[in-house]
């Protein structure tokens, strides 16, 4: 058994190297345990015990636990306070089990924490996406608020799949408000990415209608004949076809 005790500087050495070992053989339980030893005001506390609790619950599946418990476990220690990639894999886990408002809590705290970071502009994504995401019902002071979220995460460094669904949310909230011209410079910036396959066929439709209300003739009908295309249902293709065709004759 390790008797290197707490209450001097060459025992916390040899308890931070015993549990270093540990750790990098993989034996979590036994560099937790002998953490547990330390006391909270070792420098190296903070980062050794996040490290090894995060890897003992997230090597047996313990998610949950994992968000729980390393928080409380560094917490003595000023200097181990959570990075913001940790804050937004606990905020993103919170979200995906439904407590949305711890989630928004931690989402805010990472923004306002960590405000140049990555994980900063993802956190306004997230916090924007909530309320703009299709099919959902927002007041126009929690939409518009929404949009600035968008905004102000495309402005951060937001990875390219995020990116595409922010220009796609923000275009559909322009939409609404009647600024075509806007919003369909955000379906283009989010058509300019493969990550939203799936949405296409929508972005490519409502794009042709801004470019329609724009009075953009060439650009409406490409998009129509996109959307179409972008489309299995043979019959909804016509129809669009046969739309595109009507928008020339009427304006030409």
């Amino acid at each position: 058994s390790f008797e290197a005790s707490p209450d001097s500087d060459a025992g916390r050495q040899a308890l931070r190297e015993a549990a270093e070992a540990s750790l990098a053989a993989g034996d979590h339980e036994k560099s937790v345990a002998l953490l547990r030893r330390l006391r909270p005001s070792d420098p190296l506390y903070g980062r050794y015990a996040q490290i090894a609790l995060e890897r003992q619950f997230l090597a047996g599946g313990k998610i949950k636990e994992a968000i729980e418990e390393i928080p409380a476990f560094a917490q003595g220690n000023p200097s181990a306070a959570l990075d913001a990639d940790r804050l937004l894999a606990q905020a993103n886990e919170r979200a995906k089990s439904g407590d949305f408002k711890r989630a928004q809590e931690t989402y805010e705290k990472i923004a306002a924490d960590f405000p140049n970071s990555p994980a900063a502009a993802e956190a306004h994504f997230r916090l924007g996406e909530a309320n703009l995401s299709p099919g959902g019902s927002p007041s126009h002071e929690e939409a518009a608020k929404a949009a600035e979220r968008l905004q102000l995460a495309l402005a951060g460094r937001l990875p390219s799949g995020l990116r595409a669904k922010a220009h796609y949310l923000l275009g559909g909230y322009l939409f609404k408000q009647k600024d075509y011209r806007a919003a369909a410079a955000h379906f283009d910036e989010a058509l300019s990415d493969d990550s939203l396959r799936a949405a296409r066929p929508v972005i490519l439709y409502l794009a042709g209608v801004c470019y329609e209300q724009e009075r953009k003739r060439d650009e409406a009908r490409q998009r129509y004949l996109d959307f179409a295309a972008a489309l299995d249902d043979k019959s909804i293709m016509q129809d669009e076809q046969v739309r595109a065709a009507l928008f020339f004759q009427r304006e030409g």
